[in-house]
């Protein structure tokens, strides 16, 4: 059993994070710096089942950059061939440029289709987990987020309605959600470099955003933050009356005895002031008289 404080795994976690962000985001073969521009390709195939028992082929190739969704494909057998087709469309988007493509030893990978495209010199090809330590995780991820957050929830009955649900997800993937390890910008706007200015405008709506919910919230008042006011602020101040000057004992509170003044009935409302001659035995049994009493009670 190993026992941590809660800020010691709090900055083992944030480590971590950013770590994996750094990780994700930024390296590439030989831990070098990745920069855009098609550099390193993901492709992989994935088998989808449907209602009826069948099976559809998906392939996909990604940008390991921008995490864009290039070319892919959904076929209703598995065809080894259709990656080659992909690696085809998405090499028209790589000008002056020859990618990297990352991929496992899957016969849809090592084919003769493929093999063309490497010996023609439009790409290289590089073996996951054996020409290199790491594996093909990206397009991995790829495949599990498509499945269990789209796919799965709709009805697969055929392969007409499986290429629909993945054109809507890619479409969405690459040009709707903002990814948190891109500042905020979404897969299209990394891979075509557009998006250079929305991390400074995001800044800025927030903190305007922080200091309008900081004034809103100084507006607002609540029972526990209400200024106390003085009950004697709300009523009239008291008109008072001199009586005669026999001061009263110190033992009785209803009179002020600094100048003996009573206040008036009706200066205080729904409270009656009655003055009187009141007989208090403080001591013993000796009997003292005080007049000029004040009793207050409820009207």
């Amino acid at each position: 059993m190993i026992f941590v404080g809660r800020n010691s795994l709090e900055n083992a976690v944030c480590e971590y994070v950013e770590h994996y962000h750094a990780e994700r985001n930024h390296r590439g073969l030989g831990n070098q710096l990745i920069e855009p521009g098609n550099e390193i390709w993901h492709i992989d195939t994935s088998v989808v089942r449907l209602l009826d028992g069948s099976k559809a082929s998906h392939h996909a190739v990604i940008d390991n950059y921008s995490r864009r969704v290039l070319s892919w494909k959904v076929a209703r057998t598995f065809n080894p061939v259709a990656t080659a087709e992909i690696l085809l469309t998405a090499s028209r988007g790589a000008v002056n440029c020859k990618p990297t493509l990352l991929d496992d030893g899957g016969v849809e990978n090592f084919n003769g289709a493929v093999d063309e495209l490497v010996e023609s010199r439009l790409l290289n090809r590089v073996l996951a987990q054996t020409e290199i330590t790491f594996s093909n995780w990206i397009i991995d991820s790829s495949w599990r987020a498509l499945k269990h957050k789209w796919l799965f929830l709709n009805t697969l009955d055929s392969v007409k309605t499986l290429e629909k649900l993945v054109e809507f997800y890619v479409h969405k993937h690459n040009s709707r959600p903002p990814h948190s390890a891109f500042s905020r910008q979404t897969p299209d706007e990394m891979y075509y470099g557009k998006g250079g200015d929305i991390p400074g405008k995001l800044q800025t709506s927030q903190e305007k955003a922080r200091e309008e919910r900081i004034e809103t919230n100084r507006k607002r008042t609540c029972r526990a933050c209400e200024t106390p006011v003085a009950i004697a602020s709300l009523v009239a101040p008291p008109r008072f009356c001199r009586p005669s000057r026999a001061r009263c004992s110190a033992r009785c509170s209803q009179t002020d005895s600094s100048d003996d003044r009573i206040p008036v009935s009706g200066a205080y409302p729904g409270l009656t002031f009655r003055t009187g001659t009141r007989f208090i035995t403080p001591r013993g049994n000796s009997r003292t008289e005080l007049p000029n009493v004040v009793t207050v009670s409820t009207a």
